[in-house]
């Protein structure tokens, strides 16, 4: 089940783990599973608060059709509308990672394929000349070069890391997406990731520890 968090710039997120959730809400955030933990989690932070949160990604997608909005007609709405949008983000995020999973698994078999050894050279002829033009001739699309998982590890393992607006423009994510697929490469792929502030601007970095 997907796990929410809402971080100290009221960036709502979604992750797959629970570690991963609290890590990314700080300190003045809030982590959360269902309708009820999120009531608790945000019943002292103030209406202008919930406010911001919504606005954080109202018109963003996948919520392309949310409206901003100066203000709740009360709590209890707030709460629900904003539980709502997170109930579509974590779809999302499920469909993302069904995606970064195919990409993984065809950069694996891709892998697998160049480390075979080369048949003899007359049936390798034909093959190159099939796969290099269509049926009527045209140059055959090209495969895919590469994952969206290579990208974002090379910038990760960059000295000092990358910002959260580093990988949203290299890969063209949003940044809940961003925040979904990085928990991923943690949970999943075994890979250690700090996540920090930067003194100056407070731009959130992630790393990968080596």
């Amino acid at each position: 089940m997907p796990i929410y968090s809402i971080d100290s710039d009221n960036n709502l997120a979604v992750h797959p783990d629970a570690d991963a959730a609290t890590k990314e809400a700080d300190a003045t955030g809030a982590a959360f599973e269902t309708e009820t933990d999120f009531t608790q989690a945000v019943a002292d932070w103030p209406a202008s608060r919930l406010v911001d949160v919504w606005n954080g990604f109202a018109g963003a997608p996948p919520f392309a059709e949310l409206k901003e909005v100066k203000r709740f007609t009360d709590r209890k709405s707030a709460v629900a509308r904003i539980w709502n949008a997170a109930q579509r983000l974590g779809e999302t995020l499920e469909e993302e990672m069904r995606f970064a999973e195919q990409d993984m698994l065809r950069a694996q078999q891709e892998t697998a394929s160049a480390l075979k050894p080369a048949k003899a050279a007359r049936t390798a002829a034909p093959k190159a000349t099939k796969a290099t033009t269509g049926a009527d001739g045209a140059p055959a699309p090209k495969q895919r070069e590469g994952t969206r998982k290579a990208p974002v590890l090379a910038l990760l393992e960059r000295e000092g890391g990358a910002t959260l607006e580093e990988i949203m423009a290299e890969t063209q994510w949003q940044k809940h997406s961003v925040r979904g697929f990085i928990s991923t490469l943690a949970s999943k792929h075994g890979h250690v990731i700090t996540s920090t502030r930067r003194e100056g601007d407070q731009a959130r970095v992630y790393a990968i520890t080596k």
